[in-house]
């Protein structure tokens, strides 16, 4: 997510879809999240009906946690991301631009 703030916006559309939000290994030593969101070998296995991976590589020991996610959409800049590979639908465009975008959308149509 390149910075803290943008990562916290994370908390605001998971709050919006009623999900939370987990975290890689370099997140959590960055400071950005609690080790309790870790997700992954070190962390905590999910099984969530839809994941929404926003800017992650896919490095093993994160994925190894997410084995068993229904439905993955991944949005990363680089379209060989390895996360790219394991999503049902990818998204090649900046994390942070999509994020942005989805919360703004779905605010609007929670209004109406």
């Amino acid at each position: 997510m390149g910075n803290k703030n943008n990562f916290a916006k994370l908390h605001e559309l998971a709050k919006l879809l009623g999900g939370g939000v987990g975290a890689t290994r370099p997140v959590v030593y960055a400071g950005w999240a609690d080790h309790s969101a870790l997700v992954g070998q070190a962390g905590k296995h999910i099984k969530p009906k839809i994941l929404f991976s926003f800017g992650i590589s896919g490095a093993i020991q994160h994925t190894a946690g997410l084995g068993e996610a229904d439905f993955i959409v991944a949005i990363n800049k680089n379209p060989q991301a390895t996360m790219m590979k394991l999503a049902d639908v990818g998204i090649v465009a900046d994390a942070s631009d999509v994020l942005n975008t989805f919360i703004k959308e779905l605010k609007k149509r929670i209004r109406e």
